[in-house]
């Protein structure tokens, strides 16, 4: 035989290789006489809750009358004061737009309106930092002596840095020297 390797050995492998082989599975068995667990069925679903009662006709109209919610929809239909050259003062011409302006914020007291100051692409960067808050601080003073409330200006200058018209004509230039109101 192998050196090393006791006699008995191959024959203890095959004892207990038959005995694993002949040893019986454990299986469970259910007895008929024990009861099985019936599902429990769900429970119905809460009662859904009653629709609110429709609005009241004075409701409908004090909706149907309130300033639209969308600040693009609120400030769509103002117009830009404009400016001459190298000036911050509100042209004649151009009161008739702050004053539809301030009539819109007196009318919704809750909304704010931004003035912004712009100013054509002459001057220096600076210089037009500096005029673009000129026009829109000129315009917010208009607005607060036709009694819109301070609180609810706000006023930004853009300077050269936001123009509507790109081109170097004298009509370009003054599109560009304006101020411009955005809702907020």
């Amino acid at each position: 035989m192998l050196a090393g390797v006791p006699a008995c050995l191959p024959v203890c492998v095959m004892v207990f290789t038959l005995l694993g082989a002949c040893a019986s599975e454990n299986q469970t068995t259910v007895s008929s006489t024990q009861e099985v667990a019936q599902p429990v069925p769900p429970s119905p679903p809460p009662p859904a809750p009653e629709p609110p009662p429709p609005p009241k006709q004075e409701e409908m109209v004090a909706q149907a009358a309130a300033p639209p919610e969308d600040p693009l929809a609120w400030a769509a239909d103002l117009a830009d004061a404009h400016f001459d050259y190298d000036q911050a003062k509100i042209r004649k011409e151009d009161r008739a737009v702050l004053d539809a302006v301030a009539h819109k914020l007196k009318d919704d007291a809750k909304r704010k309106v931004l003035v912004e100051g712009h100013c054509d692409s002459r001057g220096t960067s600076n210089y037009n930092m500096m005029l673009g808050e000129r026009r829109a601080k000129a315009a917010k003073q208009y607005l607060v002596k036709a009694g819109v409330p301070a609180s609810q200006i706000e006023v930004v200058s853009y300077g050269k840095e936001k123009p509507l018209c790109m081109e170097t004509t004298d009509e370009c230039f003054q599109n560009n020297r304006r101020t411009h109101f955005t809702a907020q």
